[in-house]
């Protein structure tokens, strides 16, 4: 019976220390005395927001393009000078940029300086 104790106490502290992931980050952090927001402010007022440097959070998505999402809404984001790893997909995220419009999809997107992202939980068996 304590065998049975011994191997409960291991699985749980490996699935404890497992979702403790230590933050990434990637580019160049530069200037932290920029304008915090949140995406539905640069997505209901773009022009209000061109070419500003900017901070905003939110989790990363990727499709045909990467994402930021928070509460339903995506902003495009286009790193500047480093690849996002596809291991950090799904993980929380604070990206400060400067916006931009993006002609082609008509949105308005963030040229990511600097990303800290924090690696999602992934479950036993799932990429």
């Amino acid at each position: 019976m304590k065998a049975t104790g011994a191997i409960y106490l291991v699985i749980l502290l490996t699935l404890f220390f497992a979702g403790c992931s230590e933050p990434v980050e990637l580019g160049e952090r530069g200037d932290s005395k920029t304008r915090k927001v949140e995406i539905a402010d640069i997505l209901c007022d773009p022009p209000a927001f061109a070419d500003d440097t900017v901070e905003i959070r939110g989790e990363l998505k990727s499709a045909e393009n990467l994402f930021l999402s928070k509460k339903g809404q995506e902003l495009l984001l286009a790193p500047v000078g480093f690849r996002v790893p596809d291991s950090l997909i799904g993980g929380k995220a604070v990206c400060r940029g400067v916006v931009f419009y993006h002609e082609e999809m008509g949105d308005p997107g963030l040229a990511v300086n600097w990303l800290k992202v924090r690696p999602p939980k992934r479950r036993a068996g799932h990429p």
